[in-house]
């Protein structure tokens, strides 16, 4: 064993050298040994040997043992990392190279396997076209246990497109497949799809229970974890979340894989957002978006973004909240575009019913001419179709982002100037409070020096009574600390270009600048309506707006 890993490591070794040199076989080969021999031990280090290995060689005439690398390739990436772009990548290239190969069999099991992740990825007219295409094969070879998922699979396609009628046949079909077969697994299945008909309430849990139970008794603890959460998941959007808890606790004992693990808390924290503890439903969201980041489960990144942004801002949060609303965005709303991929899949499903009948007027030339104008229309609009959804796509969000952006820079106007207006009516109140004191007082001293005879104390009696009006005579000190804007850059951009306006002048402009009429500052700064228009009409003179047509406001706006 010790020989064999020091042979290991001198092939990595050489292999750039090996590569500067031109070796390609002798590089192929030492990465397909690799791979062999991680394979029992350490199958993720396997897997990136045998991705390295399919890229050196010439994909276009691999036989069939190299194609059964590409085809345990895809379902590793399918299956264990959840990266389907790449999981698809590789299944389509083992298809094709097991049609070049003649391999019938291999290609439908093959194609059955796209099927699936098609479905996963709401591909639903690449999922129809490659379950249609391997389920003749099955039911032409009588092969019943092949073609039952897939029975399950295309009625899971047609209820999820809308057509009722059809996907009821598929699961009609299923259910009495898997009673013949007697497969447990299949039985519980159908009864879950009952389940998910049924509106009566009671009966849809009845249903359920038994699935779980019958399942429950089998070895496939994924598929049960499944029925499990998605009965946890019908609980809570109905509203019943004593039912839906009782599901979760079920199902935590199940949770063998990222998928359910993920799914898992993203019920559990809808659970706690619906039952009013905001902080747990937090970090149970945030647990699930670790579940699936590094996977391509992009519509459950988005639905969990989704749910973090409200729970953010129940809890008040509203940076989170932001925070969670910018990740979801962030997601390509094309990748998880279900009304896109409906629109597709009825395209696909009248291509194929177009496709039987074309079957049956094979031999008339003129039909089929008929039917290559069809199709050659059918292609043009939906090209027309798919560039103008295309542009509509870029257009709409173009406009949602600028509006977005509006939003966000009016809501940050609307607080600084409720900010300012309650913060400048507070010190009014303050300052007429103390003007009517200090009038108060001065009137009653005025009174007092009226009775005092001792002219020393008279004296100093009217000393106060001067302080008391001196403090009266600047009327905007008092407001400084509250007017910011004074060292804003609108300001210093002012002062910069009209270095002769005074204090006053300058606090003038703030006001005007946060749009405060006349009377407003009047009575903000308890000056006569007569004296501001007075100060206004000397600093257009100032400003160089004397005879323009435009406001001291507008010419203030144009600075910033």
């Amino acid at each position: 064993m010790e020989l064999r890993r020091i042979i290991q490591i001198l092939l990595l070794t050489l292999l750039p050298a090996v590569l500067h040199a031109g070796e390609q076989p002798v590089v192929s080969h030492a990465l397909l040994h690799l791979y062999q021999d991680r394979l029992n031990d350490d199958r993720d280090k396997a897997m990136e040997y045998a991705e390295q290995y399919l890229y050196d060689v010439d994909l276009s005439s691999i036989d069939t043992a190299t194609v059964r690398i590409c085809a345990d390739l895809a379902e590793w990436y399918g299956t264990e990392r959840y990266i389907f772009s790449k999981a698809e990548h590789w299944g389509a290239i083992a298809l094709n190279a097991y049609r070049r190969l003649g391999e019938e069999r291999l290609s439908a099991v093959t194609e059955s396997k796209l099927a699936k992740l098609y479905y996963q990825q709401y591909k639903y007219h690449k999922a129809l076209k490659h379950a249609v295409s391997a389920l003749k094969y099955f039911e032409a070879h009588d092969d019943a246990e092949s073609a039952l998922d897939l029975y399950n699979l295309l009625g899971a396609i047609f209820y999820m497109c809308g057509d009722n009628s059809t996907a009821q046949s598929y699961m009609q079909t299923y259910q009495d497949l898997a009673q013949e077969l007697q497969d447990s697994v299949a039985i519980a299945l159908a009864l879950n799809n009952m389940a998910i008909y049924c509106e009566d309430t009671a009966t849809q849990h009845k249903l359920t229970e038994e699935a779980i139970r019958i399942c429950g008794h089998t070895d496939d603890t994924v598929r049960l974890g499944k029925i499990v959460l998605n009965a946890a998941g019908t609980a809570i959007h109905s509203g019943d979340l004593r039912m839906a808890g009782r599901f979760l606790d079920q199902s935590r004992p199940l949770l063998s894989n990222v998928d359910l693990s993920g799914y898992y808390n993203y019920l559990k924290a809808s659970l706690l957002y619906k039952e009013g503890d905001y902080a747990k439903a937090a970090d149970t969201v945030a647990r699930a978006i670790d579940f699936y980041s590094g996977t391509e489960f992009f519509t459950a990144q988005s639905l969990c973004w989704l749910l973090s942004n409200d729970i953010h801002l129940a809890l008040g949060d509203t940076v989170n909240a932001y925070n969670a609303l910018t990740h979801y965005h962030s997601i390509d709303p094309a990748l998880f575009n279900v009304n896109t991929y409906v629109e597709l899949f009825k395209y696909q499903h009248e291509l194929i019913r177009q496709s039987e009948r074309e079957a049956f007027i094979k031999d008339s030339h003129n039909r089929i001419a008929v039917a290559s104008i069809f199709a050659l229309a059918f292609i043009i609009l939906l090209s027309l179709f798919l560039s103008k959804w295309t542009r509509d796509r870029d257009r709409i969000r173009r406009q949602n982002h600028v509006i977005r952006n509006y939003q966000i820079e009016n809501q940050r106007y609307e607080n600084d100037i409720r900010y300012k207006t309650e913060s400048i009516e507070a010190k009014k109140v303050q300052q007429y409070r103390a003007s009517r004191l200090a009038s108060e007082i001065s009137d009653r001293l005025r009174d007092l020096n009226r009775e005092v005879k001792d002219q020393d104390i008279r004296n100093r009696i009217n000393s106060i009574r001067n302080d008391l009006q001196n403090m009266e005579g600047d009327r905007w000190k008092p407001l400084d600390k509250y007017m910011p804007e004074l060292d804003s850059p609108l300001m210093k951009k002012l002062l910069r270009h009209f270095p002769n306006l005074t204090v006053n002048e300058r606090r003038l402009c703030v006001f005007l600048n946060m749009n405060l009429s006349t009377k407003e500052i009047s009575d903000i700064t308890r000056q006569s309506i007569q004296s501001i228009n007075t100060a206004r009409t000397r600093m257009r003179s100032k400003l160089g707006l004397t005879g323009k047509n435009i406001s001291i406001q507008e010419f203030l706006s144009s600075l910033e």
